[in-house]
């Protein structure tokens, strides 16, 4: 169970502190909810019901420095695939957007990275379902990175790339 001031990554709404938990009222039901501030979005509050599994499977705990320094460093490694089948790959976009695995998110991006990539270079653009679960894809890791690392969101990106370049200068 969490606990007030805890932090947690909740689905959509990215990096959220739990500022409380109450009563509220769903059309008649009443139920005990999480309320969660987005930590990047000031003018939102979200209610989480404390006993819907449901809701809760959308909730993780944010990962530690050393998580985020390790998942980094296998960047590099890390295979990917790319999936033809444009509902099979929207069904996977939503599946490990929902999930917690950031190595999956990170192989998601990754992979939308490389095939945008070779569009550009072919003159062709991004479909919109492609580039919109990119968006969301790196929103949710550069909000959970930058949080962690007391960085700005913006700041995720050159920060990786400074971390796998040194990382490469240390293998050589």
């Amino acid at each position: 169970m969490y606990k007030v001031n805890d932090t947690v990554l909740y689905n959509t709404h990215g990096v959220c502190k739990i500022v409380g938990i109450s009563e509220k009222d769903f059309g008649g039901n009443h139920a005990e909810c999480y309320a969660l501030k987005p930590v990047y979005h000031d003018k939102s509050m979200v209610f989480v019901p404390v006993n819907s599994n449901n809701a809760l499977s959308k909730m993780h705990r944010i990962l530690s420095i050393d998580q985020i320094h390790s998942l980094i460093k296998a960047i590099p490694d890390e295979k990917t695939a790319w999936i033809q089948d444009k509902d099979q790959r929207k069904e996977y976009y939503e599946q490990v957007l929902s999930g917690e695995d950031r190595e999956e998110l990170i192989k998601l991006i990754k992979s939308l990275h490389i095939y945008h990539q070779s569009l550009i270079q072919n003159g062709k653009k991004m479909h919109t379902i492609d580039r919109y679960f990119m968006k969301e894809a790196e929103k949710k890791l550069h909000e959970e990175f930058a949080y962690v690392l007391n960085i700005k969101p913006e700041e995720v990106i050159p920060f990786i790339t400074e971390q796998i370049n040194i990382e490469e200068k240390e293998e050589v």
